[in-house]
C-alpha cells in the first residue's frame, strides 16, 4: 500500500473512507492490534489531540511528541504504532476538520465513562501546553470538546486551573496579554 493510500489521501475517486470522512474508522483500521472498541477510543483520542495541536494551524515537535506519548501510554501501543496513529490523526484533523471534529468528540463521549472524559481533558491540555503556552484558541477548542464529550463547565475549569501557569492569556510575556492591555482585539 502506498503512503498516500495509508493516510487516506488516495486520488482514487472511489475511496469511500475519504468521501465519508469517517475519521475514527480510518484510524482504527490502522490499529488492528487492539480490540475494535479500544481501537476506536484510541483513534478518537488521537484525532482530538491532533485537533488541539492544529488549532493554530501548525503542529510543533513538542506537541507531536506529547501526542505520541499520551497515545502510547493510554493504549499500550508501541511507540511506532502510536506515532502512526498520531500522524494519521493529525493529517485527518487538517483535512477533514469541522464536521469530523464534532462527530469524533460526540462518539468518544458516548464510548467512555466520566472519569476517562476528565482524563481526556487533561491530555488535551497537556498537548496544548507542550510548546510552553496554551493559547486562547487552544483553550476555547478544549472547552468545545469538553462540552461535546459531556463534561460540565466545572470539570473544564478545574482542569484548566491545573494548567494556569501555561495559559497565554494570564502570562505577561505573550502577545495576547499585550493586546489585552492596549485594547487591541484578539484575532
Amino acid at each position: 500500500m502506498k503512503l498516500l493510500e495509508l493516510l487516506g489521501l488516495s486520488r482514487d475517486a472511489g475511496n469511500d473512507d475519504v468521501e465519508d470522512g469517517d475519521t475514527i474508522r480510518r484510524i482504527a483500521a490502522e490499529l488492528e492490534a487492539l480490540a475494535p472498541e479500544a481501537a476506536r477510543r484510541v483513534a478518537a483520542l488521537a484525532y482530538l489531540l491532533g485537533r488541539i495541536a492544529w488549532v493554530d494551524r501548525r503542529v510543533t515537535e513538542e506537541e507531536s511528541e506529547a501526542m505520541v506519548r499520551i497515545v502510547a501510554e493510554r493504549s499500550g501501543l508501541s511507540e511506532a504504532q502510536a506515532t502512526l496513529a498520531v500522524e494519521i490523526a493529525k493529517t485527518r484533523a487538517r483535512l477533514f476538520g469541522g464536521t469530523d471534529d464534532f462527530l469524533v468528540a460526540r462518539e468518544l463521549g458516548e464510548l467512555v465513562p466520566r472519569a476517562e472524559k476528565r482524563s481526556i481533558l487533561d491530555a488535551l491540555f497537556a498537548v496544548a501546553a507542550a510548546d510552553g503556552a496554551i493559547s486562547t484558541a487552544e483553550a476555547n477548542e478544549i472547552r468545545l470538546i469538553a462540552d461535546t464529550i459531556g463534561l460540565e463547565h466545572e470539570d473544564y475549569v478545574a482542569m484548566r486551573s491545573r494548567y494556569r501557569d501555561r495559559l497565554a492569556v494570564l502570562r505577561e510575556d505573550t502577545q495576547g496579554a499585550g493586546r489585552k492591555r492596549t485594547g487591541e482585539p484578539d484575532r
